[in-house]
């Protein structure tokens, strides 16, 4: 279950780089706009709650990280979609089947 919260660190981190390209890149169409900072701030968000999950803290409340860090990938893919940036909302797609499939597989460690 670790790994799964370790990829999808990754795969919001990936998302979180691709928005700070967009909001700092002349030719993207939505540069500095409040949308393009909505998806660096939600991405970043996600990076940090899933980092979390992935290295867990004793005695943290792992349960609302869970959830915390679902919503923020569901909404800020939102907001990526709306932005029309594909490579955005594409990694917090691919983040949150790794989120289901955590919580599909529950307590029980995968092991490769």
């Amino acid at each position: 279950m670790r790994s799964l919260a370790l990829f999808s660190a990754v795969c919001a981190a990936f998302a979180l780089a691709c928005g700070l390209y967009v909001a700092f890149a002349p030719d993207t169409g939505v540069t500095g706009t409040p949308g393009a900072w909505l998806v660096v701030a939600g991405a970043a968000a996600c990076t940090l709650v899933a980092l979390l999950r992935a290295f867990r803290w004793p005695g943290g409340d792992n349960a609302l990280l869970l959830a915390l860090c679902g919503i923020g990938m569901a909404l800020t893919a939102i907001a990526a979609w709306f932005l029309m940036q594909p490579a955005i909302y594409v990694a917090l797609a691919y983040a949150f089947v790794l989120w289901i499939a955590e919580i599909a597989i529950g307590g029980r460690e995968v092991r490769a």
